[in-house]
């Protein structure tokens, strides 16, 4: 099996196996099979689990059963590895098990085995985890505050600036770092973003607000085609959680993730996280989505700009999210209207 795993590594990289819609698969789903990879290895070395396909050439009902037997007693085994040796959750063991099903139908359609649809029961467990965006009125404190600015440490700067920027522009951190002056397209005084996610090869043509035209300015002079300085992810996301510490965004936060569909707290520390302990990169993207929808701009418009497809399973747990704001704020104001 791990020899069989290994050749289906090869024909990703080389592109012999591509995605449904043609495109070579993405260096980030290459390294999550590399990690499944590893996992297997390790799993059948520590439960001196072999692992093995074994073709079903004939209609043996022996055979069938004895297989049947053996993948249910590897899932619940490869599961418990997951859960209870490396204590993953729910979403990452659900990953793991999604790469591990599209591995047997590559060895079913593409390599033409008869090895059983024995998989398809492997079940992949999910948790909706709660979407964690910037308010509206924190937004505008991080805009327009030049008190907090004016005793910020200068290296925390330009880090806030592509942070806003990201929070107007709904880009990931990959695509930021990206950004030349190419990207940009001024038509008279209107100034426009061009950008192909990296992620999903989606273009978009967004205008931007005025200050997010300040920060190219800012920026962009002094870089060679670059528009902004290049940081690695991990400082980029220890500054911003300073950053957001800063600015006081400090109160508890529950955070819970679940196991075998059980909620389980995530403690870190002695208490819950603050706010600014659980913001990262993907804190940009969401508030610029949470923020549009909030401000009931159309939903094409809003996945024009953040490169969702129409049916993205994630763009609706945005609206989803957004409508339980309205409607919570839209009872704090019925509830200050006079009786009748």
């Amino acid at each position: 099996m791990l020899k069989l795993f290994a050749g289906f590594q090869r024909d990703m990289k080389s592109g012999k196996r591509l995605q449904k819609n043609g495109k070579k698969i993405r260096s980030g789903s290459l390294i999550n099979y590399s990690c499944l990879g590893k996992l297997l290895l390790l799993f059948s070395e520590k439960y001196d689990f072999p692992l093995r396909i074994k073709p079903l050439t004939k209609q043996d009902e022996k055979l069938i059963k004895d297989e049947n037997r053996y993948w249910k007693e590897f899932y619940y085994l490869f599961t418990k590895f997951l859960y209870d040796d490396l204590g993953h959750y729910d979403n990452y063991v659900g990953t793991m098990i999604k790469l591990l099903r599209s591995f047997f139908n590559y060895l079913q359609l593409e390599k033409n085995m008869n090895i059983g649809n024995f998989h398809k029961k492997f079940h992949s467990p999910a948790q909706e985890v709660d979407i964690f965006a910037l308010s509206s009125e924190r937004l505008a404190l991080m805009i327009r505050n030049t008190n907090k600015l004016s005793t910020m440490p200068e290296h925390w700067k330009p880090i806030r600036h592509i942070f806003l920027f990201g929070c107007a522009t709904g880009l990931r951190f990959s695509d930021l770092m990206a950004l030349r002056n190419e990207n940009i397209e001024r038509i008279g005084k209107v100034v426009y973003l061009r950008t192909i996610s990296k992620k999903t090869q989606t273009f978009s043509r967004v205008r931007l607000p005025d200050y997010t035209i300040e920060i190219i300015n800012r920026y962009s002079p002094h870089l060679k085609g670059s528009i902004f300085p290049t940081y690695s992810l991990w400082y980029f996301n220890d500054c911003i959680k300073n950053i957001m510490e800063h600015y006081g965004f400090t109160e508890p936060v529950l955070k819970y993730r679940t196991k075998r569909g059980i909620p389980q707290q995530i403690l870190k520390q002695k208490s819950n996280p603050r706010f600014c302990d659980l913001a990262s990169s993907h804190l940009m993207r969401r508030t610029a989505i949470t923020h549009l929808l909030r401000m009931k701009v159309p939903e094409p418009i809003v996945r024009q700009v953040s490169g969702h497809s129409p049916g993205s399973k994630d763009f609706y747990r945005y609206i989803a999210f957004s409508q339980t704001y309205m409607d919570k704020e839209l009872m704090k104001a019925f509830d200050k209207m006079p009786a009748s």
